[in-house]
């Protein structure tokens, strides 16, 4: 629990924390807001405990953001995935509840992502082929047996994704039973 008077950061750390775990802000699209007013770069530094000390670091500045983790660079902000996992809930967030499925789905998404990285793979090749296959629809000349193959392959993947949404949901839902 977080408490304090308004004003003295409890937000900001929530958010470093935040940060550190999926690689952007819930608040802000423009990461150079992060940076205070003045300064040249800003760094963030999570030092926790998982079987051992691990450590995850950013630096932000105008040349773009540079993770670490025990520092060694990431090259890729989808290596950041599992490292560290948390459930971020704002006051905001009580419209997930009220919201249209396709908000929902995206939380689901995001979470789930974190916790499976064949689910990441499946959702970017998912929207890959979705966008591939909107693309040919555009041509003057379609190719329906092209066509039929990307729906073929996205049908596959779909599958796989509405499932492990299924299986969340259901592990979710017995969690929730536990308390309510």
């Amino acid at each position: 629990i977080i408490v304090g008077d308004n004003g003295v950061g409890k937000t900001n750390l929530v958010e470093a924390i935040d940060f550190l775990t999926i690689g952007k802000s819930f608040k802000t699209n423009d990461e150079l807001e992060m940076i205070r007013f003045e300064e040249e770069f800003a760094k963030v530094e999570l030092d926790f405990f998982r079987k051992e000390n691990k450590t995850i670091k950013c630096v932000i500045s105008n040349a773009g953001k540079r993770f670490s983790y025990n520092d060694i660079e990431l090259k890729k902000l989808t290596e950041l995935n599992g490292k560290i996992v948390d459930v971020l809930f704002v006051p905001e967030d009580v419209s997930f509840f009220k919201d249209n499925p396709s908000n929902r789905r995206r939380f689901l998404d995001l979470n789930i992502s974190f916790l499976n990285k064949e689910y990441l793979k499946d959702l970017s090749l998912y929207k890959k082929l979705l966008k591939e296959r909107n693309t040919l629809l555009k041509e003057e000349k379609v190719d329906k047996n092209y066509i039929s193959v990307i729906n073929e392959q996205m049908i596959e993947v779909q599958y796989r994704i509405i499932a492990h949404r299924k299986e969340m949901i259901k592990k979710l839902n017995l969690l929730i039973n536990d308390k309510f």
